[in-house]
């Protein structure tokens, strides 16, 4: 589905929600849950810019930077490219990467 031509992830957002790791803090929940509303729910690629993933977790763009960082360690999301001259960086949630190209559940 997209709004306003932009993918939006609700079965990705319903997957952050409740499906991932219970041990991930306040921060880390809000901001894979902004990333996820700019990926496509087919893919689980998407590429915001770094301000409006930190306005959906309403946090800093420098908090952002290091929570996803701490995503990237955790095995949760996967840099694919992108965040130079300007461009986004292009993220992937790293459940697709593990040899299943579904969507996530939704029940």
């Amino acid at each position: 589905m997209t709004v306003n031509g932009v993918g939006v992830g609700f079965r990705l957002v319903k997957w952050v929600q409740d499906e991932a790791p219970s041990d991930l803090t306040h921060r880390e929940i809000a901001t894979l849950s902004a990333l996820a509303r700019w990926c496509k729910d087919e893919t689980g690629y998407g590429n915001p810019w770094r301000e409006q993933v930190a306005r959906g977790a309403r946090t800093s763009e420098k908090e952002v930077k290091y929570v996803l960082s701490a995503l990237r360690r955790k095995g949760l999301i996967v840099r694919k490219g992108g965040g130079y001259r300007g461009a986004p960086v292009m993220w992937r949630f790293a459940h697709y990467e593990k040899g299943t190209e579904e969507t996530p559940s939704s029940s």
